[in-house]
């Protein structure tokens, strides 16, 4: 099977990366044919060929603590349907905190709506109760020392596309406005970064990144994070 055999090689290509430095959330292309047909088969070897072989452990200089968060508290299986938290300690002290998130929350098997997405009433609470505290204090994180990123695939903002649209985008950011510093995620294949006064209605601290094209790409983001509120972006050469 091609897309076995794709996932297969995806994960040996990302074992060569330093372990505990890859984290990954699913897109439309890795839950559905074509990246529109949304399939369980193609969903469950999402997990199976490559979240679930990643070592995301420690890379010897820090280590990364993994949970599965859960709208009612149940324990779930690590699996990329579910959102989870990333959160890197160094010497004991947590330091950035990650958020990854899945926008094909609720896949359906309806061919019209194409490659949108959705984070789903049951995400959203997810999201909801795990921010509950800045919910009464915004930035609460900053006020921690901990930096805070949620990265997803589907673009959380550019809704003029029927056929590419996250259906509850706005639901979505109105949980992470003032909650997390920076947001990542790609789909539309446009790469730009959006300085915080670019971001619609504001409250990222550091804005947002979207990716490119893997094909096309000449370079990338290197995020250097010093410090809570010290934070270097500049762009690497990929070739």
């Amino acid at each position: 099977d091609r897309t076995i055999s794709s996932l297969q090689k995806a994960a040996q290509l990302l074992a060569l990366l330093p372990s505990g430095r890859v984290f990954v959330a699913p897109g439309n292309h890795d839950y559905a044919l074509w990246g529109n047909f949304y399939s369980e088969e193609y969903i469950q070897a999402f997990d199976d060929y490559l979240f679930n072989r990643i070592n995301r452990n420690t890379d010897g200089s820090f280590t990364v603590t993994r949970v599965v968060l859960s709208s009612d508290f149940t324990v779930r299986s690590m699996s990329a349907r579910y959102p989870i938290s990333y959160l890197i300690n160094q010497a004991g002290q947590p330091l950035v905190a990650l958020l990854g998130l899945n926008t094909i929350a609720e896949p359906t098997l309806d061919p019209s709506v194409l490659a949108t997405g959705s984070i789903g009433g049951d995400q959203l609470t997810c999201i909801e109760r795990y921010f509950f505290g800045s919910n009464f204090m915004p930035n609460l994180g900053q006020a921690l020392g901990i930096s805070q990123i949620a990265f997803f695939h589907h673009h959380p903002w550019t809704q003029s596309s029927t056929t590419m649209q996250l259906r509850d985008a706005n639901q979505l950011m109105s949980q992470l406005r003032n909650k997390v510093d920076l947001i990542l995620f790609g789909h539309r294949h446009e790469e730009r970064r959006y300085e915080p006064s670019s971001v619609p209605m504001g409250g990222l601290r550091f804005g947002a990144i979207a990716g490119g094209s893997s094909r096309e790409m000449a370079h990338a983001w290197e995020i250097d994070i010093l410090n809570v509120n010290d934070w270097r972006f500049r762009t690497i050469s990929l070739t």
